[in-house]
């Protein structure tokens, strides 16, 4: 093998170490509450009564339809930089790193009414302006 694919090979196994590592959360400390009524929902009916977030990442921005009711979110995220981006609902879940002019989702679960933070957890990013308010109303 020769050595820009030796050294490509080894950055690619590098960040998906990294990323995997990074990916882990624990949902029993969820920051945002839970009813009675989440837990009558079946998946399929609790996606269908989750609004869809469009969100646009960039170098260095997240952008898109930050106001959303009340309820289940996804996170429609599409990287339109020329570099890798992921999105993490800060005490939540955390996106996939997304290659350049690709797209994902993201299920946050349900939301209450209140602001959450988003921000892309690549080193430097959140840094450099990756950063956004969502804003969940009633």
């Amino acid at each position: 093998m020769s050595r820009p694919k030796l050294v490509l090979v080894l950055f690619v196994l590098t960040s998906c170490a990294f990323g995997c590592a990074a990916g882990a959360y624990d949902t029993s400390g969820r920051p945002w509450p839970t009813t009675s009524q989440d837990k009558d929902l079946t998946p399929e009916a609790a996606s269908v009564a989750s609004s869809k977030v469009n969100l646009d990442l960039g170098e260095f921005f997240i952008e898109g339809d930050l106001l959303v009711p009340a309820g289940g979110v996804i996170l429609q995220l599409a990287n339109k930089g020329v570099i890798e981006h992921n999105v993490r609902l800060v005490g939540g879940p955390l996106s996939e790193t997304l290659p350049a002019d690709s797209t994902s989702q993201l299920d946050v679960g349900q939301l209450a009414a209140g602001t959450y933070q988003l921000i892309c957890e690549l080193p430097g990013h959140k840094d450099a302006g990756m950063v956004a308010t969502l804003t969940v109303v009633k």
